[in-house]
């Protein structure tokens, strides 16, 4: 088979084997500054005061266990609702906006755990 059909062939089959996986394991595979947004504007809520048993947002406490966890666990979580919080916070948000918004809170909350691992160091 010539390479350049075979090339096209395989070209038009990657959003199909895309589409087919939930959510992507990195966080770097997000929008971090949409998913600041969504998180701002709709999870802070919650996740400000610790409604419901929301790991608050800055508190290494809440979210050093988390850490540990999939990325891909984390978002399916939020979207499908995990304990006390109802999928999606009960908010009109697509999968995809949850899913940068876990992306961007586990990122900050990683960001976070250096920068007092670095103040310690001094």
């Amino acid at each position: 088979m010539n390479k350049k059909i075979l090339l096209i062939r395989l070209t038009c089959l990657l959003p199909a084997v895309a589409a087919g996986a939930d959510f992507y394991p990195d966080t770097r595979a997000y929008n971090l500054a949409h998913g600041r947004v969504v998180f701002t504007e709709h999870c802070l809520h919650c996740h400000q005061q610790g409604r419901k048993g929301a790991p608050v947002l800055d508190d290494l406490n809440d979210w050093l266990p988390r850490l540990n966890q999939p990325l891909t666990e984390l978002i399916r979580r939020a979207v499908q609702g995990h304990e006390d919080m109802p999928p999606k916070g009960d908010l009109d948000l697509s999968d995809q906006e949850v899913a940068a918004a876990v992306a961007f809170v586990i990122d900050h909350t990683r960001n976070l755990a250096v920068a007092q691992l670095d103040g310690l160091r001094l």
